[in-house]
């Protein structure tokens, strides 16, 4: 009651639909707030409920990101809940959108299960689980991967292979077992069921099954590759296959150490 009464409701309407609307937001920068209010004012508000107090603070150095305080950031979505102007669907979708424009899959995805669109989440994460896990963001994509259906990998090397690598460096060896076996038939006999995009990039995942497997054993046995075994997989890579490459040669400096 009392921020309503005497935060929310002293401001002028301009204001207080731009608080409404940027509530769903973790964290909030200028062009982010005029993609989901569809205003082009998102600079001039945020540096205004910053020189007023008003529960908002400063994420950098360079005030470039905001985040509400988490109180009124709860005060403001139960007020967003019950204002029927605002569209709390369609700030998510928008918000989705923005994030995924600008390279941030993992709060694109988030928006768009929070507008209900099931099916973009799913979209998302295929498109971004494979580079998440290359660049090491275990923990992020296997909080992915526990919310997903198992139909929704079942057809798809492309989600079961990073699945696995997740499951090697999360310690879950029988798990990562099952799923490299899993992309393998995929990939030797039912390549038919594979997307277009998938088929296209084959070989690269074929090489790659086989170096998840190997670094499977090294970390659950402790047992290494033979230099021999490595130089051939090295052969078998191609330009622009650069996590490959620098994993093999990441493996060939285990086995000379």
């Amino acid at each position: 009651e009392y921020l309503a009464q005497s935060v929310l409701e002293r401001q002028d309407q301009e204001t207080q639909d731009f608080l409404l609307q940027t509530a769903p937001l973790d964290r909030l920068c200028a062009p982010l707030c005029d993609a989901v209010t569809g205003a082009d004012n998102g600079r001039v508000m945020l540096e205004k409920l910053q020189r007023e107090n008003l529960f908002v603070e400063p994420l950098d150095a360079h005030g470039v990101w905001y985040r509400y305080h988490a109180l009124f950031a709860e005060f403001l979505a139960d007020r967003l809940a019950r204002a029927p102007h605002l569209d709390r669907t369609g700030i998510h979708r928008r918000a989705s959108c923005w994030f995924e424009v600008n390279g941030q899959p993992y709060a694109a995805a988030d928006h768009a299960l929070a507008a209900g669109d099931e099916s973009r989440r799913e979209a998302l994460i295929e498109a971004a689980i494979l580079d998440m896990v290359r660049a090491s963001q275990i923990a992020l994509a296997m909080g992915w991967f526990e919310s997903l259906p198992e139909a929704f990998s079942a057809t798809k090397p492309n989600v079961l292979i990073p699945m696995a690598w997740s499951h090697i460096y999360s310690r879950r060896f029988s798990k990562a077992q099952a799923l490299l076996q899993k992309a393998e038939l995929l990939l030797t006999r039912s390549v038919e069921k594979l997307s277009e995009q998938d088929r296209r990039v084959a070989d690269e995942f074929r090489v790659e099954v086989e170096m998840a497997r190997l670094e499977l054993a090294r970390v659950s046995t402790g047992q290494l590759a033979g230099r021999s075994r490595l130089q051939e997989l090295k052969d078998r890579l191609r330009p622009g296959w650069d996590f490959l490459r620098a994993f093999v040669e990441l493996e060939i400096c285990y086995v000379n150490i």
